[in-house]
């Protein structure tokens, strides 16, 4: 009996094999998930600090937007707004750390 439980529970290599992948039902990454934010390399530029306050207060005006009740046409305007300003500003923001990424490697 304990020769089965052995087999059927721990010891052997090919439970070992196949921790290394993932369970049968579960799927990689999703394409849009693979696009990661840049990184600045060295000091950020004044354009890049002040697009990131830009960012954060934006932002911050969006969770307001959203957290107020009751959700009117109005209020659901506003909000979609709000976002596209955030997506405008998130755009302008990768582009500005992408140039600040290769000024900073070009010196």
């Amino acid at each position: 009996m304990a020769e089965v439980w052995k087999q059927k529970f721990g010891g052997n290599e090919a439970a070992a094999e196949t921790a290394d992948k993932p369970p049968a039902g579960v799927k990689g990454k999703k394409k849009g998930a693979a696009k990661a934010a840049a990184v600045v390399d060295g000091p950020k530029s004044p354009e890049v600090l002040e697009l990131e306050a830009k960012v954060a207060e934006q932002g911050q005006t969006v969770r307001n937007l959203k957290a107020q009740t009751p959700k009117t046409p109005e209020l659901e305007g506003q909000i979609k707004a709000a976002v596209d300003v955030l997506k405008r500003l998130k755009g302008e923001l990768e582009a500005a750390i992408l140039q600040c990424t290769k000024d900073n490697k070009a010196n």
